[in-house]
């Protein structure tokens, strides 16, 4: 465990290589161990393996927990993406997502509802009307999907001298959740407003390091942009927009950690982007010039111009490290840890295309109106 813990601390710092030496010490002292080959295949650490992966693939049908058939199946379908092996891969991927899927409690149906009723809730008038809140500039929140680029834009900032990147905080969510959100944001009082938004910047005080500007990437509190207007009106919000098919696909592909609970069925998946993209909408409808859309796709092609448009909206000075984002300079303990460790590439852009064949009830699901690439 200590050794396994240890590769995950080198990889969030970066240190790929020795990451690499810690989980093949776990496989020295436990064969086979799950996680630690998922963490490597994740890091191209088995790609000297390709002979063992009958053997591997053999072991999924031995009696083993949910949990280790699920990082084993992970692993393998990364294998099978490293060395070519697309219809393979997508059978790693379905027993891995499956087996993950019966573990987690989430109905799809609820959680439209639940969508549904934040865009019934908050309207332009409620926002208009709301008056309080607490007036701190220090926040710059990043939502979005997730894989939708959220921690490339934080890795980004991060590099900014007057920036401090906090990572994925639950601030947010915790506080609305102590509010039977969302029916409760049209009775709150001004005093309310701002005694919330205060104890928001009192919790992120503790974690910037005494930095002026201090990022929030949880993609998630893309839920609450309107109850964040409401207590923190001087707050900046960040929304990054990636094709639809490129984004579920790169979910589909992860396994998470954390509560993503509608990432392991395709047509779910699906259905999820749909409800987002509506809830979306519908903040652009009654929070005009309340946020800024940046698409990673325009980031790929533009690095320059689209970082400047950045920081200016952030009305930061520009600074040469935002360019070289890659450089190991922080911890990275999302998901995205080794990509925002690269230069930027545009490998993965539209290459959903090449798996279109595997994504027929995603592609099915996602409402045409939000398809972005045809």
């Amino acid at each position: 465990d200590a050794l396994f813990n240890l590769g995950h601390a080198y990889k969030e710092a970066g240190e790929f290589e020795q990451a690499k030496l810690s989980y093949n010490r776990v496989l020295n002292l436990t064969s086979d161990h799950p996680g630690a080959l998922r963490q490597l295949a994740s890091l191209g650490g088995l790609k000297g393996r390709a002979s063992d992966v009958p053997r591997l693939r053999a072991k999924l049908n031995d009696d083993m927990p949910d949990k280790d058939r699920i990082e084993l199946a992970f692993a393998l379908a990364k294998i099978d993406e490293d060395t070519g092996h697309v219809e393979e891969m997508f059978k790693m991927l379905a027993l891995g997502n499956a087996t993950k899927r019966k573990t987690i409690n989430y109905d799809p149906v609820a959680n439209g509802k639940r969508l549904q009723s934040i865009v019934e809730v908050f309207s332009s008038e409620l926002l208009t009307k709301a008056d309080g809140g607490y007036l701190d500039h220090s926040p710059i929140f990043i939502v979005g999907m997730p894989r939708s680029g959220t921690s490339l834009i934080e890795q980004i900032l991060a590099s900014h001298p007057d920036v401090f990147g906090a990572g994925e905080l639950m601030h947010i969510t915790n506080l609305a959740a102590g509010l039977d959100f969302p029916k409760s944001s049209t009775t709150l009082s001004p005093l309310e407003l701002n005694r919330l938004g205060k104890t928001y910047i009192k919790q992120l005080r503790i974690q910037s390091k005494g930095a002026p500007r201090v990022t929030d990437k949880m993609p998630q509190n893309f839920l609450y942009l309107g109850f964040i207007r409401m207590i923190l009106p001087n707050a900046k919000i960040i929304h990054c927009l990636r094709s639809p098919e490129d984004t579920c696909l790169s979910i589909y592909k992860t396994l998470f950690t954390d509560h993503i609970d509608f990432a392991y069925d395709l047509e779910e998946l699906g259905c999820y982007f749909g409800h987002y993209a509506r809830l979306m909408e519908h903040w652009r409808s009654i929070m005009p010039d309340g946020f800024l859309e940046l698409s990673y796709e325009a980031l790929i092609e533009n690095q320059e111009y689209e970082t400047r448009r950045l920081l200016n909206y952030l009305a930061l000075p520009w600074n040469d490290s935002c360019l070289n984002f890659h450089k190991p300079i922080r911890r990275v303990t999302t998901a995205s840890a080794t990509q925002v460790r690269q230069k930027l590439y545009s490998e993965s852009v539209g290459i959903w295309r090449e798996y279109a064949a595997y994504l027929t009830p995603l592609l099915s699901a996602i409402p045409s109106i939000y398809r972005l690439q045809k």
